[in-house]
This record gives structure tokens, sequence and C-alpha cells, in this order.
């Protein structure tokens, strides 16, 4: 998942509900996978997402702490970009 910003609630503090991340996680296609390995640009944003799997019992989840910006200057990995 990249980097998508599920868990936080908009200019909030705090996380959304369990029903809504469960929601949210589910649209998205997320809890039909068995480990679920969160990115975002640098590492970071990523966290939430993982942390906000983690509260709603999605235990196997990692954090791809690289992530794009580590991911890109690999030129022998896939990259897809666009809508494809």
């Amino acid at each position: 998942m990249g980097g998508q910003g599920t868990g936080r609630q908009r200019n909030q503090r705090c996380f959304r509900s369990a029903d809504e991340l469960k929601t949210l996680f589910t649209a998205k296609g997320v809890l039909e996978n068995p480990r679920v390995i969160a990115y975002c640009g640098g590492g970071i944003s990523a966290t939430v997402d993982a942390l906000a799997l983690t509260l709603i019992g999605h235990d196997n989840v990692a954090v791809y702490d690289g992530s794009m910006s580590e991911w890109v200057r690999d030129e022998s990995l896939p990259l897809i970009t666009g809508h494809e």
C-alpha cells in the first residue's frame, strides 16, 4: 500500500475508529492480503497505515523503510507509473 493516509482523520491527531479503519482498508482490498507491506516516499508516512492495521488486528504488517526513494534508484526493480 502506498502511503494512502487511510489511518488518520484529516486535520486531526487521532486515528479513525476501528470500524472506519476496517471499512476503508476493506474497500481498498488491503485486508484480503495475509501480509501487507506499507510504503510511501521515504518510509515515514507509511508507519501511520502500518500502525492503523495493527490497531484493527492485522498483525502481519511491515514498513518498507527505504520506500520509493530507495526503490526508484535501482533500475533492475519493476516500476509501473500511471494507470495500468
